[in-house]
């Protein structure tokens, strides 16, 4: 009787453990939506559609926060609000991409027709499909191809510019013919003709139209004339006056020559502005600007055994 008693209380109180582990654990409603919010974020970088803003983002934790600090419907009404973003997106997607493309084709356009008015500037004299000045056309020419395939013609193109003259010794011509001209007009000098005038681009293609040992003869002519030019009317002692006049001349024609030669030397005492020049004259004394002469003609020097 005793063993039936302990029979019958033993499978009573195995039956209550039996219902106490199988029973189901309630499910977080939070966990679950911030796992969705999560999933459509992803969804919302993979398919491109821009989507930002406080509840468009891949925190999890975030998500879970907010959605504890909220009603159930207001979680659910995200949920929603998201899910329908996403349907719509595809075509939002599509007139991002389409814009974007705009744009760099854009960019391309104006970099070839910028590029084709270098050619035409350093007379390379190239030309053909991809040497143009219609934007139009290589704005369709780009929407054709393809970005990729049409920046690859920006750098052929680029490429071919620094092997036309990579280090131009017209660029250095026109500049210093410019520079003698404008002294030729400060000091009422009165030379005129093909030789003096200010336009930079007359110079550089007339450079690039004759040898150059012509263009170097030009140069040099040009600064002989200055050298016989009257000097021009100035105040304080005649003496200071010829001695800085001559330095300042004589530093000019070294940054010349420094410039012809491609030597390179900048700073404060390289340069090609004669006033510059001469007001720092005036502002030392005759052995720092002797000094200064020797130094920039050390320099030249040096630059030939280079």
């Amino acid at each position: 009787m005793k063993k039936l008693v302990f029979l019958f209380v033993l499978v009573i109180f195995l039956s209550g453990c039996v219902r106490t582990v199988h029973q189901p654990v309630p499910l977080d409603p939070c966990d679950q939506y911030a796992r969705t919010a999560v999933s459509q974020n992803e969804e919302n970088i993979r398919k491109d559609c821009g989507y930002r803003g406080a509840k468009w983002h891949s925190n999890y934790e975030s998500h879970l926060r907010w959605c504890r600090s909220t009603s159930q419907n207001e979680a659910d009404a995200a949920i929603e609000a998201r899910g329908n973003a996403l349907i719509e997106c595809p075509e939002k997607g599509k007139k991002r991409h389409r814009d974007r493309i705009s744009s760099r084709c854009k960019h391309y356009a104006q970099t070839a027709v910028s590029q084709n008015q270098e050619n035409v500037r350093r007379s390379c004299g190239y030309s053909g499909n991809l040497w143009h000045a219609d934007y139009k056309a290589h704005y369709r020419y780009c929407r054709k191809v393809g970005i990729v395939e049409a920046e690859k013609k920006t750098d052929v193109r680029g490429r071919a510019i620094e092997r036309c003259y990579p280090e131009d010794r017209c660029d250095a011509y026109a500049r210093v013919a410019v520079w003698q001209n404008k002294d030729n007009t400060r000091r009422e000098c009165g030379y005129r003709g093909r030789l003096w005038n200010s336009n930079y681009d007359k110079h550089f293609q007339w450079c690039r139209r004759v040898p150059p040992s012509e263009a170097e003869a030009a140069n040099s002519a040009r600064s002989k004339a200055l050298k016989q030019c009257p000097r021009p009317g100035r105040k304080g002692p005649q003496k200071a006056v010829d001695r800085c006049e001559a330095y300042s001349n004589g530093a000019v024609r070294q940054n010349e020559e420094n410039v012809r030669r491609n030597c390179r030397y900048t700073g404060g005492s390289w340069h090609s502005d004669y006033n510059a020049h001469y007001r720092w004259c005036r502002s030392v004394s005759s052995k720092s600007a002797k000094s200064a002469t020797r130094a920039r003609k050390k320099s030249l020097k040096n630059c030939v055994s280079q």
